[in-house]
């Protein structure tokens, strides 16, 4: 018998360890800049095509995300601006953004911060910190300036710029959308990243019901290994996942809306205070 996958399984300790083994990557310098390997577009493509075939209308926000943990008496304050960034946005429920390490190396600086995840506009664990949507640039930069300054405090403040619904054509051209050091890395293992992000989607589906065990026993290489042998027809199932029933709910007319304002007829968020 099918488990029932309630939406808080997404933000479980069991499905966060099985989708970042999958999605995140150590930090590299790709150009001049430091990439941290969250690997935001993937996580927030996969995770919204899961939410969507079980019935969760979302879309795919683009912008900007700060993470400040202010300083204390016994450390200093550490900011980190991830730019862009991508996360969702689920009706009736808020920002989802499962992406987020919260201990990395960015070029010989360790940053720590007491954060898993973004879900349903709340820090998480609950209690740690604050989460604020905002769609203004001129408070993001002023968020920017002064939360730092502030002591005993940890936030995230999240500035949207634009959103898409999640449709079949993120299923289709996947690796288009995504561009991310992930898709590069799989293009040149295993070839036909799209194939394979489909893959990664119905493993991940049948993870959530019950039907298929973990990858995360597996090392990083032998795991994405293991889905680039079940990718044969994998587009063409994954795409079944999104049929347009269940997009019919959401006012297309919201496509050119503030992602922002579309949040506040889900859940109402306040700005930080600076």
């Amino acid at each position: 018998m099918k488990s029932r996958v309630q939406l808080r399984t997404f933000n479980g300790a069991r499905f966060l360890h099985e989708v970042h083994h999958l999605l995140w990557t150590p930090p590299q310098l790709i150009g001049h800049t430091m990439d941290a390997g969250w690997n935001c577009r993937d996580h927030a493509l996969v995770t919204g095509i899961l939410l969507e075939s079980f019935g969760h209308k979302c879309m795919l926000v683009h912008g900007e995300a700060l993470y400040v943990r202010g300083p204390t008496a016994g450390s200093e304050s550490i900011s980190y601006t991830q730019r862009p960034h991508n996360w969702l946005l689920v009706e009736g429920v808020g920002a989802v953004d499962i992406s987020i390490k919260s201990e990395m190396d960015c070029g010989g600086t360790p940053i720590r911060f007491p954060l898993c995840s973004v879900f349903a506009n709340q820090w998480h664990p609950r209690g740690k910190g604050r989460a604020h949507l905002i769609n203004d640039a001129a408070a993001f930069a002023q968020a920017e300036a002064q939360l730092p300054m502030q002591r005993n405090h940890a936030t995230a403040v999240y500035l949207a710029h634009e959103a898409e619904h999640v449709h079949q054509g993120h299923v289709t051209h996947s690796a288009g959308w995504i561009r991310s050091a992930l898709t590069q890395l799989l293009d040149d293992r295993h070839g036909d990243p799209v194939a394979l992000y489909a893959a990664l989607i119905l493993h991940l589906r049948a993870f959530l019901t019950g039907d298929a065990s973990g990858l995360s026993a597996l090392s990083f290489d032998d795991a994405w290994a293991r889905l680039a042998s079940q990718q044969a027809g994998a587009v063409d199932r994954a795409v079944q996942l999104l049929r347009p029933a269940q997009r019919v709910a959401i006012d297309p007319r919201d496509v050119s809306r503030r992602p922002a304002v579309i949040a506040q007829r889900a859940t109402q968020n306040n700005r930080p205070s600076l």
